[in-house]
């Protein structure tokens, strides 16, 4: 059921984890629905691309904002994977990037 709503609860490692990352989807799809400004100023806040190739639409804005949320939920071993399914480099990271150590947001 969880990866029915798109939780990858395998990955997140533990139901707490997917709860919260339920949360925070939930979140940004009531400002999705209702106050739409309130999301592009998230998206800003993030620092990312206003328009990498071309102005994001709504829909683009909330599936990178919720890209984000899975990627802070992961655990450092699963975002490690993330990055190399994705074909990007980790760089100098790699080695400070610890499953035993909390990430921050």
């Amino acid at each position: 059921i969880w990866e029915d709503l798109g939780l990858p609860l395998k990955r997140l490692g533990s139901i707490e984890a997917a709860g919260k990352l339920a949360t925070e989807y939930n979140r940004l799809d009531r400002m999705d629905a209702v106050q739409q400004s309130d999301l592009r100023k998230e998206y800003a806040s993030l620092g990312l691309p206003p328009d990498a190739g071309r102005p994001p639409d709504q829909g683009d804005i909330l599936e990178r904002l919720k890209a984000v949320a899975l990627w802070r939920a992961l655990p450092a071993h699963e975002l490690r994977k993330e990055c190399q399914d994705q074909g990007v480099s980790l760089g100098g990271i790699g080695g400070n990037l610890s499953d035993a150590e909390p990430r921050g947001e």
